[in-house]
């Protein structure tokens, strides 16, 4: 039996479990295995680390000193759960805080400590180079501690290493059997060009402290920058998507250096019959700002519609975007105290804090994807031959969403709901 508290399922009996998790964060898992008279069981604390793929965006300047904990915006891997892991520090390159490792105290070696970054979006960029520095000593000649800098775009599936240090290499102040706190002089910088295949979406990036002997070990200033593509990134809707509303939120990336945004929406690829077009000043490259958005009401249900955008700056208009398309759709059905449909039942609805869907031809399906109004995909949920699936919705905003039904990869029932 496993356990995934925080996920969705936080419970299951499959062999090879799925589990889906509403917010970043580490979390637990744990295997309960029994022949029926004994069980053992096997705790991985911080073994699941979530981050959001879009959350952050360049520049960025990490030095630590606003933080409260460490593990509020990183992912603190300690896999032999002993009492030595990353945490915040009381030195810092600049400032007075830092991440740092107290590996003065670890007598093993070979002992594995991570510290994952949040999620990073270098899709806007044509380069990116992160920069940080570090400070270690080592306690004598023969330690042979490793610092590695890997980097992932599959949600930490797989990771790709760009950077190691060892030892003499990696030590930056002289020997010394005493608490390692480094000076001004002990501070290294290093830094590191993103392969060009890792400017992407949910970008994440970790430092791998392998145990080999030596004293402590420091992190700050930890910079990304990069150089902007020449044309926006469009972002939602999704290319090709349905969108269960007549009213749509097109929405793309921001770049950085311009002073306009420029959108068109047609009834045609080619542009010819426009039905909304704008400018949009510029406000920064920060891609929650009401500049990369615009809100087109009272579209037709059924017309498929195609949009673009470029940007200007003093050097004259950058190329259009890709061009996407979206369709608004029909609500499949009304909305009700209950929904009923073979045999599946959608309920209470409208809904504040969970909503429930049950029925014995739920386990037909594999998937349920739950989706807002203007069919962005709010999260997956596996069905696990489950009769009775619950659904938490606090961090949900009030309004229309819908889950659908997939079967073999595709979509073949909707149901909707209200969050209040």
């Amino acid at each position: 039996d496993w356990s995934f508290p925080g996920g969705n399922p936080s419970t299951s009996s499959d062999k090879y479990p799925n589990s889906y998790y509403d917010s970043p964060g580490t979390y637990d898992v744990s295997l309960t295995v029994s022949d029926g008279f004994t069980a053992f069981t096997n705790n991985k604390v911080g073994h699941v680390f979530v981050a959001d793929p879009v959350s952050n965006y360049l520049p960025i300047q990490e030095g630590f000193e606003t933080m409260i904990a460490l593990s509020d915006d990183w992912g603190i891997i300690n896999p032999d759960q002993d009492n030595i892991s990353w945490k915040l520090g009381s030195v810092g390159a600049t400032g007075s805080v830092s991440a740092m490792l107290e590996n003065v105290n670890n007598t093993n070696p070979n002992i594995i400590d991570e510290l994952v970054s949040p999620g990073v979006d270098l899709s806007p960029f044509n380069s990116a180079a992160i920069e940080f520095k570090y400070a270690y000593a080592r306690k004598t000649a023969s330690d042979n501690d490793k610092l590695i800098f890997r980097v992932s775009t599959d949600c930490g599936y797989s990771w790709d290493l760009l950077w190691v240090g060892t030892g003499n290499t990696l030590a930056t102040a002289v020997d010394q059997t005493q608490p390692f706190v480094p000076s001004t002089d002990d501070w290294q910088t290093q830094t590191i060009n993103v392969p060009t295949p890792f400017l992407e979406e949910g970008f994440i990036y970790k430092f791998q402290f392998i145990s080999g002997g030596g004293n402590n070990i420091y992190l700050d200033d930890i910079n990304i920058s990069g150089t902007y593509k020449d044309t926006p990134i469009l972002y939602q809707p999704a290319d090709g998507a349905k969108v269960y509303s007549t009213d749509v939120k097109i929405d793309w990336k921001a770049l950085g250096g311009l002073i306009t945004y420029e959108y068109q929406v047609a009834l045609d690829p080619n542009f010819n019959s426009l039905v909304s077009s704008g400018i949009k000043a510029y406000i920064s490259a920060n891609p929650l700002n009401s500049d990369t958005e615009e809100l087109l009401s009272g579209l037709t249900i059924g017309q498929k519609y195609y949009w673009r955008v470029r940007g200007g700056s003093n050097n004259g208009l950058t190329n259009w975007s890709q061009t996407w398309e979206f369709e608004p759709a029909a609500i499949p059905l009304d909305i009700t105290e209950q929904q009923f449909t073979e045999d599946i039942n959608l309920y209470p609805n409208p809904a504040n804090a969970m909503v429930n869907i049950s029925g014995k031809t739920l386990t037909n399906y594999s998937s349920l994807v739950l989706r807002n109004g203007l069919g962005q995909t709010i999260k997956m949920i596996p069905i696990n031959q489950n009769e009775l699936i619950t659904v938490p919705l606090e961090n949900l905003v009030s309004g229309l969403y819908f889950f659908e039904f997939v079967a073999e990869h595709q979509t073949s029932k909707v149901l909707k709901f209200i969050k209040e």
